[in-house]
């Protein structure tokens, strides 16, 4: 059977596997899917599905601590979210709308560590957080540079 750890291990870390996909697309290495799927749009809707999950993570942990949290999550991811959204619907801006999620993913990690700090998440959660953090937005920066750049 497999444990929760392992479970989040593999569900994170294979789900940084569109943003690899974006890359490879981005870079020409997809040959005729960028033409049907084009790296900036696959990047940028994955995104914002990865990060509204991510903050419904924040919302958990908020709803679930017995104790006052030095930030509200709840509105704090709101407001990422709804930022996140508009970007995305911004036609013919895809270079805001990546920089916007970079911005997010950076920003929540920046959550996650305090999260650690404070003992509300373990050192193996924000491991691998931080492992997929850093394949999505390198994944993000290469569909900026090759795609839109």
């Amino acid at each position: 059977m497999i444990t929760d750890t392992r479970l989040y291990k593999v569900l994170t870390l294979t789900g940084t596997l569109p943003f690899l996909a974006s890359a490879v697309i981005a870079v020409g290495g997809a040959g005729s899917i960028s033409a049907l799927l084009p790296a900036a749009e696959l990047a940028g809707s994955y995104g914002l599905a990865i990060l509204s999950f991510l903050c419904g993570t924040h919302w958990a942990t908020q709803l679930h601590s017995r104790e006052n949290l030095p930030t509200n999550l709840l509105l704090i991811s709101n407001f990422i979210v709804v930022a996140v959204w508009i970007t995305y619907l911004i036609p013919g801006n895809e270079v805001l709308m990546l920089t916007t999620q970079i911005i997010a993913f950076l920003y929540l990690l920046h959550i996650d560590r305090s999260l650690l700090r404070g003992g509300r998440i373990t050192r193996d959660y924000f491991g691998v957080r931080l492992q997929a953090t850093a394949i999505a937005i390198l994944s993000l920066l290469v569909v900026i540079y090759f795609d839109l750049g």
